[in-house]
């Protein structure tokens, strides 16, 4: 009977097979999480800084040995580095698109005058290409000129080149101003 009774209760204080894994699943995506923030702020720190995300090779690039670096006190830092899942140039390339729209995002809604400058033009390659900057000034009248990108043309017609200057507008946040 007291032995019974020693195990219903120690039964009562496991956790069921379930709950066990809800909770490693919630623990990993916590982890996951935290992984993915430290790689954001690792890829803004080396755009802010001008430094290349790319090196000789993907594990000698700069953002694999700044991950690295910040790993040593993250051991599931460790873990993500490990894992090169979401260190593939395709992920990495998103996120800095991201990242720059962002940043683009926040120059412009900052600034209450600019101008949108495009200038199309034919490379070596014979791809035809429209590069997009924005010259904006602030409230000190100083004058701004960013890049918001180079983008490859299907056709060289007007047609073309108005939906490919309306889709920038719109990815910067500024589509009220298109009609």
């Amino acid at each position: 009977m007291h032995a019974t009774s020693i195990y219903v209760v120690g039964q009562q204080t496991k956790r069921t097979v379930t709950a066990q894994l809800i909770s490693a699943t919630k623990r990993q995506q916590e982890q996951r999480r935290k992984a993915l923030s430290i790689q954001i702020s690792c890829i803004v720190y080396l755009l802010r800084q001008g430094i290349a995300l790319r090196g000789h090779s993907d594990i000698e690039s700069n953002l694999v040995q700044l991950l690295k670096f910040r790993s040593i006190d993250n051991d599931f830092l460790k873990e993500w580095i490990n894992d090169k899942k979401y260190l593939s140039r395709d992920i990495i390339n998103e996120l800095r698109k991201e990242i720059y729209l962002l940043i683009i995002r926040d120059i412009i809604s900052n600034r209450k005058w600019f101008s949108l400058i495009c200038d199309e033009t034919c490379d070596e390659s014979t791809l035809e290409r429209l590069c997009n900057g924005i010259r904006s000034v602030d409230d000190n009248y100083e004058i701004f000129e960013d890049i918001l990108g180079l983008y490859e043309l299907s056709r060289q017609d007007a047609p073309t080149i108005v939906e490919a200057i309306c889709d920038v507008l719109t990815r910067c946040g500024l589509k009220n101003i298109i009609n």
